[in-house]
């Protein structure tokens, strides 16, 4: 598990877990690991706070994971502050995850220190371009110190992800192309669920281009 996160000459290329039916289609494409993103599944459960996402909605969805790629699973912000770590501990044997994932401004917590001790590989993001630089550069190190794989880095600017890699040991990956170890893409922003990300397919505008077409075909019989 160790090998997947060292920064090799290829990039590391990662994906939002979506459902079966998705990663079936990129079965040929060599991915190297997905990611249940809590964002993502906030999104799609119409939750505006991912307070609001519970233990067990990660895990009706990771249940069902059927796919030899590795699986990462961010922990539901309730069980940061859970009084001891057998519950994360129950939640992650309840999934079939290969390991977990921890926003880095937790770092400061045992968390990662303790997961790691029950050889539970952890990978660490951030997806708040607000931070100053000396904070998630604190953030990162702690994560990085107490055992953590990798970190994802999602809305920060290309200078500051090369700022960031060139102090760090462990891979970081980020949601743009720029020089860093590897590339991070949510399903929805790619396929174009979300308003974020337009520059590649937007499945909405396709499928009410689809569906206009199925009733005009429809009308005229």
């Amino acid at each position: 598990m160790e090998n997947l996160f060292l920064n090799n000459k290829e990039k590391i290329t990662s994906l939002s877990f979506f459902n079966n039916n998705i990663n079936n289609l990129l079965s040929n494409l060599k991915i190297d690991f997905y990611r249940l993103d809590i964002f993502e599944i906030s999104n799609l459960f119409g939750k505006n706070d991912i307070k609001q996402i519970k233990p067990e909605d990660f895990i009706f969805i990771a249940k069902n994971f059927n796919n030899s790629i590795p699986l990462f699973i961010d922990i539901p912000i309730s069980l940061l502050y859970s009084d001891t770590i057998s519950d994360l501990i129950n939640f992650y044997n309840e999934t079939n995850a290969t390991g977990l994932s921890i926003d880095i401004k937790y770092s400061e917590t045992n968390i990662v220190k303790q997961l790691k001790f029950e050889n539970i590989p952890v990978i660490g993001y951030s997806n708040n371009s607000n931070i100053k630089f000396d904070k998630i550069k604190d953030y990162s190190l702690e994560f990085q110190s107490q055992g953590g794989n990798a970190i994802i880095f999602e809305n920060f600017n290309d200078s500051i992800i090369e700022s960031l890699k060139s102090f760090l040991m462990i891979s970081v990956i980020s949601d743009n192309f720029c020089k860093n170890d590897g590339i991070y893409g949510k399903i929805s922003d790619i396929i174009g669920l979300s308003d974020k990300n337009k520059r590649m397919l937007n499945f909405n505008e396709l499928f009410i281009e689809t569906i206009k077409d199925f009733n005009f075909q429809c009308k005229k019989k």
